[in-house]
């Protein structure tokens, strides 16, 4: 049943107007970034972590060589080193760090221990960038 749904999936694609830059690649994006958070909840110890890394690294390069962006938050959640999922607790420590109004959330990898800082405040908009008409 599953290969039906697939083929039918693909048909839908196809049959949409203007053909999109490719198909199977976004379906193969779907199922990798699926399979990485899988393989991390259900396989113990270190082996997980690196199994779901070598998808995550897979997922990065078919999307490289298809031209897709990922989206936000599936960038987020991958390591910029290993390509590991960083998941809070299982592959990743997470601390909110900085000062008042520039706090941090910083996710450190427990496979490369690389780090990563997002800010928690939206960033404002420039009033340079405003142009009133």
């Amino acid at each position: 049943t599953k290969l039906i749904l697939l083929d039918s999936l693909l048909q839908e694609i196809f049959s949409m107007g203007p053909r999109k830059k490719n198909p199977e690649s976004a379906i193969r994006l779907n199922f990798l970034n699926q399979a990485s958070s899988c393989v991390l909840k259900t396989v113990p110890g270190g082996a997980g972590k690196v199994l779901a890394a070598v998808l995550g690294h897979h997922m990065v390069e078919v999307g490289k060589k298809s031209q897709i962006r990922l989206e936000k938050e599936i960038k987020r959640r991958l390591c910029k080193g290993c390509h590991g999922v960083l998941v809070a607790g299982e592959s990743a420590s997470v601390k909110i760090v900085g000062p008042g109004k520039e706090k941090m959330i910083r996710i450190g990898c427990d496979i490369c221990c690389t780090e990563k800082r997002f800010l928690l405040a939206e960033k404002k908009e420039n009033k340079k960038s405003k142009v009133d008409n």
